[in-house]
This record gives structure tokens, C-alpha cells and sequence, in this order.
């Protein structure tokens, strides 16, 4: 088994790491329901999947966004 594999379950230092986020925000994100994550003995755990789906929504949101302003020049 390879070692560079992540897991889908991360606790949530290690899905903060994945995500380029800081703990606090990731908490924040999760509480909003933008990303899936459960408390189980008094530690998180994240869902990588959810936060891949969340990212891969925030880039089409960007493109959307960026594709509107290039037309309006």
C-alpha cells in the first residue's frame, strides 16, 4: 500500500492541511454544510470528498465570475 494515498476521513489538522486552510475556517465552512464533517468522541472528522467537491464548486463559481467580467470589458 502506498503511502501517498489519502484517506477518505481526515481528522481536522489534517483535513486543514489538504485544504490550505486553517482550522478555524474549515470549522466554519463545516458548520455552514458547505463541507461534511463529524464530531465522534469530541474530534472532527472531514469528509476529503466533500472538500473536493467543495473546491472543484468554488472553481466553477470563479470561472463563472471571471467568464463575466472579461464579457463586460
Amino acid at each position: 500500500m502506498s503511502s501517498d494515498i489519502t484517506p477518505r476521513w481526515l481528522d481536522l489538522a489534517s483535513a486543514a492541511k489538504y485544504t490550505c486552510m486553517a482550522k478555524k475556517t474549515l470549522k466554519k465552512r463545516i458548520e455552514a454544510g458547505e463541507i461534511y464533517g463529524s464530531l465522534k468522541g469530541g474530534k472532527w472528522f472531514v469528509d476529503r470528498e466533500s472538500i473536493d467537491a467543495f473546491h472543484l464548486a468554488d472553481k466553477a463559481q470563479v470561472e463563472k465570475i471571471v467568464e463575466r467580467v472579461l464579457r463586460s470589458r
